[in-house]
């Protein structure tokens, strides 16, 4: 479950903290983000955290779309349905 930044929220942070938790009940030992500013994630930028991920490097403003997965001991849970946020000047 995606949590911050909410949904179609904007914020002038250009490295904003991506979160996410999961209602599995399953230990979790990874997790990926996919972070893009095209809504089909032709080519995104991935990171990688449990529950969260913060950018290296500013995003330039614009709209992006995020999703995240959980990796449990066995096998990575599907895609979270996209969330977008919109980097504003």
């Amino acid at each position: 479950t995606l949590t911050s930044p909410s949904n179609g929220s904007q914020t002038t942070d250009r490295t904003p903290q991506f979160t996410w938790t999961t209602s599995q009940p399953v230990p979790i030992v990874g997790g990926e983000i996919q972070i893009d500013d095209d809504p089909a994630f032709g080519s995104p930028t991935t990171g990688f955290g449990p529950y969260g991920y913060t950018p290296g490097t500013d995003l330039a403003p614009g709209t992006y779309y995020w999703r995240a997965r959980q990796q449990g001991e066995v096998a990575w849970g599907p895609w979270s349905a996209p969330w977008s946020v919109t980097i504003t000047p």
